[in-house]
């Protein structure tokens, strides 16, 4: 497991109920050199991506 889902994991997102599913989407998320992530485009691509998620959950 990354240090950046164990974040996440212990972090207030999980209050917010998202999946399991939803967190690994996490350590798709471009990482500078450094391995580090600019955490507005960190927050920006894991909304977008936790809605593309339901958005498909709820078509099917």
């Amino acid at each position: 497991m990354t240090e950046v889902l164990k974040h996440f994991i212990n972090d207030h997102l999980m209050q917010q109920k998202i999946t399991v599913e939803e967190l690994y989407i996490v350590d798709e998320i471009p990482k500078t050199i450094s391995g580090k992530v600019n955490r507005t485009d960190l927050r920006k691509f894991v909304n977008e991506t936790i809605v593309q998620l339901r958005n498909n959950n709820n078509n099917n």
